[in-house]
């Protein structure tokens, strides 16, 4: 199953319905949004990320550190160097085996500043779709090199 939008934005909108009284406990909740969308990714051949799950602990921190900026830039800046430290560990194993070669989301801090710069008073809901829209941008400028036996290489964007 690739990446579903909707399936991030609907955990996230329950994130922000129900907002956690700690920086800690909001940025363990996001990062299990996030890995729990990220773990449906497939590489070019069909393969699956098998260790997304392990990249739970390190996304929490990075999420909670985030939160913990006073700026939405600063906010936005470190959950995408999360997000990217997080695609980078990937392996990916199928009918081939792959490594994730270019942790995309380039454009993700920015994406996201644009998001938490707007302080109007959009729903929980707005909000989600508009963090999961970005979030799935970035997502889906991760390249795997999967290679196939024998040494068939094909690189290619998660899906």
């Amino acid at each position: 199953m690739p990446l579903v939008t909707s399936s991030l934005a609907s955990a996230l909108a329950n994130v922000f319905a129900n907002y956690p009284s700690s920086k800690s406990e909001a940025g363990q909740k996001l990062a299990q949004a996030y890995v729990s969308y990220a773990s449906a990714a497939l590489s070019p051949t069909g393969g699956t990320g098998v260790n997304a799950m392990a990249g739970l602990s390190s996304l929490t921190s990075a999420f909670t550190g985030a939160l913990q900026q006073e700026d939405p830039n600063g906010t936005a800046s470190a959950m995408a160097t999360g997000v990217q430290t997080f695609w980078q560990s990937i392996s990916w194993v199928g009918a081939a085996v792959g490594v994730t070669t270019v942790p995309g989301n380039f454009a993700l801090a920015s994406a996201l500043g644009s998001v938490f710069s707007d302080l109007g008073q959009r729903s929980a809901s707005d909000k989600a779709d508009k963090v999961a829209e970005a979030f799935d941008g970035g997502a889906k400028t991760v390249m795997v090199l999967d290679t196939t036996p024998p040494a068939v290489v094909t690189v290619g964007p998660i899906q």
